[in-house]
């Protein structure tokens, strides 16, 4: 009798085996392995994964010169947002998830603090956004056996109102003359120096793009062409939410000097004199690109 019931469950085990085949899935165990005419099976495995980004200018699609962000969380779901596996994102921004059977899944991915998603689904999906801005999830989706969808990214961007600060050259790529979008005109108007006969007041992204670039009010070689480019610099980021705790005497002091002062006036100072328009360009630089205040909204980009 015992040897009747050890054959019908030998039987049974096979025919469950089986019947997994059929619709697509396998199902293995030690002893399958070492059993006869079921010695060839295995289970087909997938991957799904791929990119997250700082998406500076918000679009929710990845432009040339946005980088990934690293250490990024992201979490892998069934559609019942049952946790299935975690990881995070590499130094460019890469991340995967391997050796999964076929089945549905959906991922989960963490905005640091001061970071918001970008809008979901804005064009195609190997480089758009794919997560909803207020779950930070993806839809529910389905993995087929011996496949890899490498095309499930994320965008992130800085918080308008955080507190930190972008260089000169972000703001002058996104005065709306080429592929990044204008955030500048939203800022404006911005006044270099106070009222005065030689203050300059930037009423249009024409004006600012003209003084970022160093090219008009004077030029690179000129010291209050290059203290322009950096005061607008530092009032832009200003405008934007960043502190300026760190260089509100500064601002004041060259507030003063500007309204008496424009580019003409630079070859009739003395050397003294440029000497401290020079140290003030230097100290905005620092303030625009991280160095001192609030700190650099790069900080989690990789270049």
């Amino acid at each position: 009798m015992r040897t009747i019931f050890k054959l019908i469950a030998t039987l049974s085990f096979f025919s469950l085996a089986l019947v997994s085949c059929q619709d697509g899935s396998v199902l293995t165990s030690p002893d399958s392995a070492q059993s006869g005419s079921l010695s060839n099976l295995t289970v087909i495995l997938s991957a799904v994964g791929d990119y997250v980004w700082l998406d500076e200018n918000m679009n929710g699609i990845q432009d040339d010169g946005e980088g990934g962000l690293s250490d990024i969380e992201v979490t892998l779901y069934d559609c019942q947002e049952d946790i299935y596996a975690s990881t995070t994102t590499d130094e460019e921004g890469h991340y995967v998830f391997d050796g999964l059977e076929m089945g549905e899944y959906m991922l989960g991915f963490e905005a640091p603090d001061g970071y918001q998603f970008s809008p979901q689904d804005e064009g195609d999906d190997e480089v758009d956004s794919d997560v909803d801005p207020e779950t930070g999830l993806t839809e529910c989706f389905e993995l087929e056996a011996d496949s890899e969808n490498l095309s499930w990214d994320a965008g992130l961007f800085m918080s308008a109102d955080d507190d930190c600060t972008y260089g000169k050259g972000f703001w002058k790529n996104h005065c709306g003359f080429g592929p990044q979008d204008d955030l500048v005109s939203d800022l404006l108007p911005i006044r270099l120096g106070d009222e005065g006969e030689y203050s300059i007041n930037v009423e249009t992204t024409e004006m600012a793009y003209d003084i970022l670039g160093q090219h008009s009010y004077g030029q690179p070689s000129n010291g209050i062409t290059r203290l322009y480019a950096h005061f607008l610099t530092a009032k832009l980021n200003i405008a934007n939410g960043a502190s300026d705790e760190d260089i509100a005497d500064l601002i004041e002091e060259v507030d003063d000097f500007l309204a008496d002062n424009d580019y003409e006036s630079w070859g009739e100072l003395g050397e003294e004199d440029r000497q401290a328009i020079n140290d003030w360009k230097g100290t905005l630089e620092d303030y625009n690109e991280g160095e001192i205040g609030p700190g650099s909204c790069h900080d989690f980009m990789v270049n």
